[in-house]
């Protein structure tokens, strides 16, 4: 069995970038270039992890064997299993692969997995910036905020735009967007419904200013038939030249199902990254024991000086005990350079049992149904501010 989650890159090759506008066209130069910048520094956060080679586009998540809960372990080195075949349930079509393969795809913002989809926290995160393609492709009439004007714009996608934005599939695709100022202005300046003809819109806020690029989205999948709903944040701060991101995905019912969930901390003039997650299944039960088996992670260390990359990993369900398993690895040959337990590398990490414990089971409990997840607000924030409290 395998869940399936429609992606926030592949609604938008489906969508909306088909719509034309109802009125004139002026550029949208800034936008675009904006969300280039912000997929760049996305991009830059993954790179703290050297990355592989796949390419590809679209969405699911793969499959995570059950488990009889959390087992509350004592950490160990990771050195003791960082090569051990088989290890985790990988990325590409759930054959257990070796942390350090999991960790290297992971971090490779282009992987996809065997049906082409972006199984990645950036890969997750960054479909919301697929509106550079539909911004690129249309002559929307922006106004001083950088994006499309107040009003209702409709069109149809062109069998050109579909195959320049990915999905020939989606010619002929009729589209209905919805723009309408936000009344709180303290992080968007302008939200988004775009109607594909059913009763799940998909829903999105942005700002595009000289100093803030921020963008939150969400999508309620259960007009395909799947009890589940995600989102993502993303606040860019030109001044200061730090972005933060979160996403979520969570279904409510058909137990077990999948559940990600990931945070992100990358301060470009420091060169410092801190990233969270984790991938794995849900049974429905409140508390850390209702995620029956995954892989999840905090990493910390500094994409372009390199260096040693402290890693925090916590198995559970996989051939490897359910363990903690802490160490540092070297940038650019992935190779344990520690022969202990220990996260006093480069940069200090965080041992991920009690984020695990913490902010990871606290955001999924937080969600009772879809709307929860689907009804973002016009002040969505990433629910931190900086290093010090996004674990």
């Amino acid at each position: 069995m395998r869940f399936y989650v429609l992606s926030f890159a592949a609604l938008c090759s489906m969508s909306l970038v088909a719509c034309s506008s109802s009125s004139g066209g002026s550029s949208t130069t800034e936008f675009s270039a904006g969300l280039t910048t912000v997929s760049n520094k996305l991009n830059g956060a993954a790179s703290v992890i050297n990355t592989s080679s796949f390419v590809g586009s679209i969405s699911n998540l793969g499959k995570i064997p059950e488990s009889s809960g959390d087992f509350s372990p004592q950490s160990a080195g990771l050195h003791t299993v960082w090569t051990t075949t088989p290890g985790v349930l990988g990325l590409y079509d759930g054959t257990e692969v070796s942390l350090k393969e999991w960790f290297t795809d992971e971090f490779d913002p282009t992987y996809v997995n065997d049906n082409g989809a972006k199984v990645t926290f950036v890969g997750r995160i960054s479909g919301s910036l697929d509106l550079l393609c539909f911004l690129s492709k249309l002559n929307f009439t922006t106004d001083s905020t950088n994006l499309p004007e107040v009003g209702t714009h409709t069109g149809t996608l062109t069998a050109a735009m579909a195959t320049a934005c990915g999905d020939e599939s989606a010619a002929g695709q009729e589209v209905t967007m919805t723009v309408t100022n936000t009344t709180d202005t303290s992080l968007y300046d302008r939200n988004f419904s775009v109607d594909l003809g059913n009763a799940c819109p998909f829903l999105f806020k942005a700002r595009v200013s000289s100093t803030a690029i921020n963008i939150a989205t969400s999508e309620d999948q259960s007009c395909d038939g799947r009890d589940q709903a995600s989102s993502a944040v993303i606040l860019y701060n030109k001044t200061t030249d730090v972005i933060r991101f979160t996403y979520i995905s969570q279904a409510f019912s058909d137990y077990p199902t999948g559940y990600e969930f990931y945070r992100g901390y990358y301060n470009v003039g420091d060169d410092e990254a801190y990233i969270l997650g984790t991938y794995g299944t849900d049974d429905g039960t409140a508390g850390v024991g209702g995620l029956t088996g995954h892989v999840a992670y905090t990493v910390v260390g500094k994409p372009s000086a390199g260096g040693t990359v402290a890693v925090s990993a916590k198995s559970l369900g996989n051939t490897i005990a359910d363990n903690v398993y802490n160490g540092c690895i070297n940038q650019t040959t992935k190779a344990v350079t520690s022969a202990s337990d220990t996260l006093a590398c480069t940069m200090t990490g965080v041992d991920v049992l009690a984020v695990l414990n913490g902010v990871m089971v606290d955001a999924r409990d937080a969600n009772n149904s879809i709307s929860d997840i689907y009804n973002i607000t016009e002040t969505a924030t990433v629910g931190f501010t900086d290093e010090t409290d996004m674990f």
